[in-house]
């Protein structure tokens, strides 16, 4: 069974360049204007375990499936996104086919109020585009 994270956030916080260092791969173009991600990106990754190895060697296993985590960079959501403004349904509708969501935030080391700002922005998105669908 494959665990599927959907990486969440602002536009131009970073989604697309945690997605590729977490999937090891070049897959999502980072750029530095909003929107550059249209089309969510897919990815699986392996997760090594040493626990499943040795039962592996205990077992006398001939083949090791680790499990798999699918990471999927959605677009950035912006304010009344649920309402249907910059594609915002279709963003969106990415989220509801993920098991979890990673918030990924642009930290301001000298004005948190900011950082709480953004994580309420997505949090409120999320809920009123639930609710009315």
């Amino acid at each position: 069974m494959t665990l599927k994270c959907g990486i969440v956030g602002l536009p131009n916080v970073g989604k697309s360049t945690l997605f590729n260092t977490l999937t090891s791969s070049i897959a999502a173009e980072v750029a530095n204007y909003p929107f550059c991600t249209i089309d969510p990106n897919f990815s699986c990754v392996s997760v090594p375990d040493k626990r499943l190895e040795k039962l592996a060697e205990l077992g006398v296993s001939q083949n090791t499936i680790y499990a798999q985590i699918e990471f999927v960079d959605i677009a950035g959501l912006v304010r009344v996104a649920h309402e249907g403004q910059e594609r915002g349904n279709q963003f969106l509708s990415h989220i509801r086919e993920v098991d979890c969501i990673l918030y990924i935030l642009r930290c301001y080391i000298f004005c948190a109020a900011l950082t709480t700002k953004m994580l309420y922005t997505l949090r409120e998105e999320l809920i009123l585009f639930l609710i009315m669908k």
